[in-house]
């Protein structure tokens, strides 16, 4: 079954990080939902599937506008401290809409800049798509940040 997929101002990129995430300082999630509706995923558990009234995995949400948003809150959260990111907590930032919407890409290419460069970044994902984004991840080294 296709996902349906709904674009979404963003309101915000990054989050603060709690519970689990320990030693990062904030999560970034480009889209919310997921269509890969894995068996093992616990976000199907919090509150952002509970709470929507369809099944985890037929729902993608596309946060428009999400690239010059984190680029203003990562060069606020740089003048606070050092800045690690964990990409994503609670979806995959490679869904299939990404080979249209280059979402993911575009916020990498934010992180790609030296005055949006996080301290860290990890990027947690399943799909192959990952590859393809490879090349705008040039402008990191390997003490600079993770992908």
């Amino acid at each position: 079954m296709k996902p349906t997929v709904t674009t979404r101002p963003a309101s915000r990129s990054l989050n603060p990080a709690s519970g689990y995430l320990t030693g990062y300082s904030h999560t970034l999630n480009p889209y919310a939902g997921c269509a890969f509706a894995c068996s093992y995923c616990y976000v199907r558990e919090m509150p952002v599937a509970k709470f929507r009234g369809e099944a985890w995995g037929t729902w993608v949400d596309v946060k428009e506008d999400a690239a010059p948003l984190l680029a203003k809150e990562l060069q606020r959260a740089k003048r606070k401290g050092p800045v690690t990111v964990f990409m994503s907590s609670s979806t995959d930032p490679y869904q299939p809409v990404e080979y249209r919407t280059r979402l993911t890409r575009s916020l990498l290419e934010v992180m790609a800049e030296p005055e949006t460069m996080p301290d860290f970044l990890l990027v947690q994902t399943r799909a192959p798509l990952s590859r393809a984004t490879s090349t705008c991840c040039s402008a990191w080294d390997h003490g600079s940040a993770s992908a």
